[in-house]
């Protein structure tokens, strides 16, 4: 059900992430991201604040900049939470590399744990992502670096470099990790220079372009686009995702595959 407690707790813990992260969320802004009532939101953040998890203002919530023992562990357990239901999308998207591919990785964080699910299948992996170099990997998987300019606090690469190399490459498939995904401004991220390259990756892609999206960016514009949603093949999610927005993308052509969120 909608409203189970289940949900209600999961739309909570992503509330918290997201004040988090943007220090301030206002109640209209979280109607929208979430697709409940502002009701509900009121609600959800009144219920937090007497948690002592976010601090409650006028139209909508900011984050405590001194957070008690409790707060750091309730926290700790969302990301952990989050990171397990991150894997769970990852495995779900190796499931579907096949022996042989040539499989085009973008810097997502939840891109880079899918290499560590491939199995003993011969696959070689062509990314601009960092983080991949830290993952654990089976001999059978050959591995390809971009090279290119490291972008300041993201573990990616980009620039030239990063461009020539893709533009040089036809993978059998793509795995694209976004900030949102929606079908009415497709694929978006957060920085331009990521946006080229995952524009190249899909341009370079001969079969299967599948994005993978947690919960909490079906629905949402970011600032860049990457891709028209007409690009995209699959979209793996956790089935917390908004039902109404799953529905629009489906009916623009993309396969939508859930996972049980952690």
């Amino acid at each position: 059900m909608k409203n189970s407690l289940k949900n209600i707790e999961n739309r909570k813990n992503e509330i918290l992430i997201y004040i988090n992260q943007h220090d301030f969320a206002d109640v209209d802004t979280l109607t929208t991201r979430f697709g409940v009532s502002r009701v509900t939101i009121r609600k959800d953040l009144d219920q937090m604040a007497k948690e002592g998890l976010i601090t409650r203002t006028y139209g909508g919530a900011s984050k405590i900049n001194s957070p008690s023992l409790i707060t750091i562990q309730n926290t700790n357990n969302i990301a952990s939470s989050l990171e397990l239901t991150e894997r769970k999308i990852a495995k779900a998207a190796a499931d579907m590399i096949e022996e042989n591919d040539i499989v085009l990785i973008n810097s997502s964080l939840t891109a880079s744990y899918v290499i560590e699910y491939l199995g003993n299948k011969h696959v070689t992996i062509v990314t601009n992502n960092i983080s991949i170099l830290t993952r654990k990997r089976h001999p059978n998987t050959t591995l390809i670096l971009t090279g290119g300019q490291v972008t300041e606090g993201r573990l990616s690469l980009t620039g030239m470099y990063a461009s020539n190399t893709m533009s040089d490459i036809i993978g059998t498939k793509c795995i694209i990790g976004v900030r949102g995904i929606s079908a009415a401004s497709g694929v978006t991220c957060q920085v331009p220079e990521e946006a080229a390259i995952n524009q190249l990756l899909i341009q370079h892609t001969s079969k299967q372009v599948i994005v993978i999206a947690d919960s909490r960016k079906i629905g949402v514009r970011d600032s860049f686009s990457s891709s028209d949603i007409r690009s995209i093949d699959y979209l793996i999610t956790d089935s917390n995702a908004n039902p109404a927005q799953l529905s629009k993308i489906e009916a623009a052509g993309v396969k939508v595959q859930l996972v049980d969120p952690c």
